[in-house]
Parts: structure tokens; sequence; C-alpha cells
């Protein structure tokens, strides 16, 4: 669930929030009087020490030695959160087809299509309570791009009971380490050489399909070519923000689900 109240304006909340965010860790008198001196704050300071660890307790902000900092963890998944409920609320503009049984979604970049896609995913397991997803993928850029919302969302399966059987089309050393990543968190993965430019991910009998547009394709086949990390990263983030069409279908079908399974898992 994202926390938003804590932003609501000129509240006791919001105010320590921004203070942390410009001067963290502090202990709570040094807090109390920052407020009072830097906006006139008219409240007790026990009532600031209150609020305090309402915030402790809500995981927002964490106390260590009696110092308070912000949560990095906790402002991560909420920028992760918010990325996917803008992203599920801007699908409806641009829906181009809808029937009982499909739907199609047209998104501008990978970030958009990753985010779209695992927002579903979690919504159809609130529905099916599935015991597992399936999913394949021509390299996985997320790892690259924004690993630690990858596994904030890792988690969010795990709170769900969730397990997932993976399918990665490369061979490169950063889709063996990508293996290695998910088999940590107890997944089941292959790694295979393919050109398949499909993406697929299946819950329960439904299938998000989208086919990645070649020029996206090739640019990743480049980058998951470069050795070293740090000199991924800068072509990697140009890549997941680039703006193409890509159309994801939303296929109610047990036929096709099983499938991708089927091709998921023999592999």
């Amino acid at each position: 669930m994202v926390v938003l109240d804590v932003l609501e304006d000129n509240s006791h909340k919001q105010l320590i929030f921004e203070t942390l965010s410009m001067n963290s860790p502090m202990k709570a008198r040094i807090i109390h009087n920052f407020l009072k001196r830097q906006y006139g704050l008219g409240s007790s300071y026990q009532s600031t020490f209150k609020v305090l660890n309402d915030l402790v307790g809500k995981r927002i902000l964490v106390k260590d030695n009696l110092q308070y900092r912000l949560n990095f963890e906790w402002l991560i998944k909420q920028k992760s959160q918010l990325d996917r409920l803008i992203s599920n609320a801007g699908t409806a503009a641009n829906q181009v087809f809808l029937s009982n049984s499909m739907k199609v979604l047209v998104l501008e970049n990978l970030k958009e299509l990753d985010n779209c896609i695992q927002t579903h995913v979690l919504l159809l397991n609130q529905k099916l309570q599935a015991p597992r997803t399936y999913w394949k993928s021509p390299h996985c850029w997320w790892l690259v791009g924004y690993p630690i919302e990858e596994e904030e969302l890792v988690k969010e399966y795990r709170k769900n009971n969730l397990k997932t059987s993976v399918l990665i089309g490369g061979t490169s050393d950063h889709d063996h380490l990508a293996k290695q990543y998910y088999e940590t968190k107890k997944d089941d993965v292959i790694v295979e050489k393919s050109r398949d430019r499909e993406v697929v991910q299946v819950i329960g009998d439904y299938v998000l399909r989208c086919e990645l547009p070649q020029s996206i394709m090739e640019q990743l086949d480049e980058i998951y070519k470069i050795e070293k990390n740090r000199d991924m990263l800068s072509r990697m983030l140009a890549a997941i923000s680039h703006k193409e069409k890509f159309e994801l279908q939303i296929i109610k079908n047990p036929q096709l689900a099983k499938v991708y399974v089927d091709q998921i898992v023999k592999c």
C-alpha cells in the first residue's frame, strides 16, 4: 500500500519527512527544535516524539541509537508502487482493443511495459491466488536498470506465496548472473540461446505477451555483450526509457497459457 498521508502539506509528519530528507540522521529533540525554529511549529516535544515513533512503526523512518533517518527501503518500495499505479492508471487512455477474452495496451518504453505487466500480474494474483507464475524474456534489463525495485517486487511475490518458473533467452555472462539471482530467490530458471523477441508472463489462464520491437531487441543484444556492469548502465537506462510502440496483449485462454507454460518449463 502506498502511504501518502506523510506528504500532506504542512502536516507534522510532512515537516518531519522534509527535515529528515535534508538532514539525516537527527535526534528527536534536535528535530523538534528545528521544526519550531524553521517552521514555527507550535506542537509540544511530546507530540513530535509521538509522531516520530508512529513513523518508525510504519517503517517510514528508522531509529538507531536515538537518531532517526528515512528508511531507504520504504522510499524505494513507495516509488516502485507509485510507478505501477501510474502505469496502470494510464493504460485506459492507451487501450486500443478490448473484448471479454483479450485487451491490447499500447505503452511507450520498456519501463512502462514492465510496470504494466507486474501491476496486472499482482492484481490477477489477488483474484486467482495462483501458486505459480511463469515468465520468459530475452534478457532481464530490469536487473541492470532498476535492481532495487525488482528486489521489492520479488518480496511482494513471496509475501503472496507466488512462486516462479523462468526462461531467459540469452547466454551472455549477464544472463547467467540473472539466472543466479533468481535461483537465490528459489525460482526455477533456465537460460537458453534464443532469437525470440517475446516477453511473456502467464498466471492462471491469463497470458501477458509483448513482442519487443526489433530496434529495442538489437539494442539489448549489444548492451549484453558489454563485459562490465558499470559500462552497461548508461546505455541500459537509455534503452529502457527510449520511446517506442510496445503492444501488450492480455489474453484469457487456458490453451494458450498451457502452450507457454510447457515452453517455459520443458526447454
